[in-house]
């Protein structure tokens, strides 16, 4: 027999719904990944509805308002795992479920990282292939059988493998993917002349292999309207890259002396020679 998670994400899946509800024989209505915060006036229309449909086996639709179903009208927020701690890389998916390594938190849709788990027993079983940092969203991806861990990262001959924390801007707006080449530029404070220094912008690495990208989460609480207390969740990129070590310094550095923005590099073009840009050039050819 199907559980009932199953179940609901089939029904939902089936009806094409934004979400789905089951009402059980002993009288619970259960529903997945569906807002908790749920207004008094859904509630009551959901319950309606359930008992309307007389028996086990019928299905129905009720389509609801969004502010019936979302405090103030806000985004519907979504379930998802995050690491709770950092969890090293080897640490079995058992092992950091049974120890609290791993805890739900709700984020909008618009923030769940691409596969992110739906459910903990998709990592049972399998071991993490890399370190999972703290208010990091759980991949599929990053938990392989026994055995694999170590190979999990295409690391080239004669490169490093490196991993850097950006904002979503900086990080091309999440469209970072696992495969891509991308570009690094920095800006830092630079001499000029004698007892002067200025910032400059300039390419800091081109052409660097992205081995694999992760997204944090990290929630800050914020006083907000009705006197409530709410979540505010700012995403951050975690990139992995593959650098030589001599650039290896120069990402190290240029991450903890300035900031970085990174390019998505097209198929097929190579370096490009700039100048770098400060205030006296910045609106020159």
């Amino acid at each position: 027999m199907p559980a009932l998670d199953e179940v609901i994400d089939r029904i939902r899946d089936d009806a094409g719904a934004d979400f789905a509800f089951v009402l059980t024989q002993r009288g619970r209505l259960v529903t997945k990944n569906a807002p908790r915060d749920m207004p008094e006036v859904g509630r009551a229309k959901l319950v309606g509805a359930a008992q309307a449909l007389g028996g086990p086996g019928k299905v129905g639709e009720l389509t609801m308002p969004r502010a019936d179903l979302v405090r103030f009208g806000g985004a519907a927020p979504v379930d998802v795992f995050v690491a709770k701690q950092t969890i090293p890389a080897g640490v079995s998916g058992d092992t950091a479920i049974s120890q609290g390594l791993i805890q739900s938190i709700q984020i909008p849709l618009k923030a769940r990282a691409t596969g992110a788990i739906s459910s903990l027993e998709e990592i049972k079983g399998k071991v993490a292939a890399v370190d999972i940092s703290q208010n990091e969203q759980i991949l599929a991806q990053r938990f392989v059988a026994p055995g694999q861990v170590g190979s999990s990262l295409p690391i080239p001959a004669g490169r490093q493998a490196i991993s850097v924390q950006v904002a979503i801007p900086p990080g091309v707006a999440g469209f970072i993917k696992q495969g891509d080449t991308v570009s690094v530029i920095a800006q830092l404070t630079v001499p000029l002349g004698v007892n002067k220094t200025v910032p400059k912008v300039q390419y800091l690495l081109q052409n660097v292999q992205v081995l694999a990208v992760g997204q944090q989460v990290v929630v800050t609480g914020q006083q907000g309207k009705q006197q409530q207390q709410q979540q505010q969740v700012q995403n951050q990129v975690l990139l992995t890259l593959a650098v030589t070590p001599r650039d290896a310094e120069k990402l190290v550095f240029g991450t903890l002396q300035g900031q970085i923005y990174f390019t998505i590099v097209p198929k097929g073009q190579g370096p490009t020679a700039t100048p770098g840009r400060i205030a006296d050039n910045v609106f020159k050819g």
